[in-house]
């Protein structure tokens, strides 16, 4: 299987594709693989991608490394193991991470993660609306249609390393997202730690 990894023509990654580049970053990548874990939380993969994220993750807090090429054959058996019907499905996904871990430009994969983000929650949001408009419960369907359109609260990671304390206290951190019709503000939250 030939995956290749290009942004679609409305400028972002059709979402599997990004689950699976972000896979391949935690499986293989021990400089990028603490973003993505900071900023992707396991709950937000979809399906498969989900069973393999949490795969990583768990190997990550007990072995404080990427599972690395050796390993991630062996958690992908573990995988195997699930669900009979979903085998096929997990081989294909774990050689397809391999294959695109090779060309992988880690940088533009975390670029692509704030938009995910906020695609998986409106997503979400739309499907649980449209669950409750099929159960006939129109105010709750339009309640959660409502909270789907505000995102929830996230923070920007800063790398302080290279900046003074007092170079971070006179920087505007904050950034702003432009979505057609809302506009959504990300407040700045400095976290110290060793």
């Amino acid at each position: 299987m030939n995956v290749n990894v290009v942004p679609s023509t409305n400028g972002h990654f059709p979402s599997g594709l990004l689950q699976e580049s972000l896979l391949s970053i935690l499986f293989l990548d021990a400089e990028n693989g603490p973003k993505v874990r900071q900023r992707v939380p396991v709950t937000t993969y979809d399906g498969i991608y989900r069973r393999f994220a949490v795969k990583a993750d768990e190997y990550w807090e007990k072995y404080k490394a990427p599972p690395g090429k050796v390993q991630a054959a062996d958690l992908s058996k573990e995988l195997e193991k699930g669900d009979p019907k979903q085998k096929p499905e997990v081989r294909d996904l774990f050689a397809s991470m391999l294959e695109t871990a090779e060309g992988i430009n880690p940088q533009f994969v975390l670029d692509s993660v704030d938009a995910f983000l906020r695609e998986q929650h409106y997503r979400r949001k739309f499907i649980e609306a449209a669950g409750l408009l099929e159960a006939g419960k129109l105010d709750q369907s339009q309640a959660a249609m409502l909270s789907g359109m505000q995102l929830p609260a996230t923070t920007t990671a800063i790398d302080l390393a290279p900046k003074t304390l007092r170079e971070l206290c006179r920087a505007d951190l904050s950034v702003d997202y432009h979505i057609p019709g809302v506009l959504v503000k990300k407040q700045p939250m400095l976290v110290i730690a060793p």
